[in-house]
């Protein structure tokens, strides 16, 4: 999953949680079963897009577990005084996904 994707999934998460604790602090607007039922349906449904939000987020972090880093010390051309290990920069791109 490319960082962007990423990032998106993320925001989509955080809106379903902002969207639950909202539903949450509102509550049921009676308690009538209808109301009662309503709001079940409602926050059922925010919770399975919390959990699809979710797994997305986890599979994608395991799918990149384990993959060869994009710019490792004897790939990136640089000399070998500067390579990952010496270079701050490249040693975070090196665990970057």
């Amino acid at each position: 999953m490319k960082a962007v994707e990423r990032r998106q999934h993320e925001q989509l998460l955080g809106v379903w949680k902002r969207m639950l604790q909202a539903l949450l602090d509102i509550g049921p607007t009676s308690d009538s079963q209808e109301d009662l039922d309503a709001y079940g349906n409602v926050k059922d449904y925010i919770l399975d897009r919390i959990e699809e939000q979710e797994s997305i987020l986890s599979a994608a972090a395991r799918k990149c577990r384990g993959k060869r880093p994009f710019l490792g010390a004897d790939l990136n051309g640089l000399p070998p005084g500067e390579n990952a290990v010496d270079n701050a920069t490249s040693r975070g791109v090196e665990n970057a996904c």
